[in-house]
């Protein structure tokens, strides 16, 4: 197991503002790393890909999962305070709230990749809540 205490989630719904805090705490000099998921979408839409959470999702659940622990794994030797927008329990979280088949490379990573245990989790914020091109869920879902 490989525990990163340095290593900060910041999680929530889509459209809540993670983004926007982060972009503020790296103007304070913080470092973080990027969700994983938008740039899956959008390198799935400009090749036209179908591994989409509106096309096939357990490819795209998968691929997010890839590159979350790819992430994690080559930051794993960095020693100053680090922010995740969201991370690998985020997987977990969208495979359930889409009624995924949890696998066993997705239960084996939450074991092996842990960061710190306490997690920022943003709650939803409708008056800020926008769709775009990676974003398609109404606020509801």
């Amino acid at each position: 197991m490989i525990q990163k205490n340095n290593c900060y989630i910041i999680t929530g719904g889509p459209g809540v503002g993670k983004t926007t805090l982060l972009e503020e705490l790296k103007l304070r000099r913080y470092n973080y790393v990027e969700e994983v998921a938008r740039e899956i979408i959008k390198k799935q839409i400009e090749t036209n890909g179908n591994a989409l959470p509106w096309m096939d999702t357990r490819k795209y659940s998968d691929m997010m999962l890839i590159e979350s622990v790819n992430d994690f794994v080559r930051l794993s030797g960095y020693e100053d305070l680090l922010f995740f927008d969201r991370g690998i329990p985020d997987t977990y979280g969208y495979e359930k709230l889409i009624k995924l088949e949890i696998e066993d490379s997705l239960r084996n990573a939450l074991q092996e990749y842990r960061y710190n245990s306490k997690v920022f989790i943003l709650p939803p914020w409708k008056e800020i809540y926008k769709t775009d091109n990676e974003r398609k869920q109404d606020f509801e879902e």
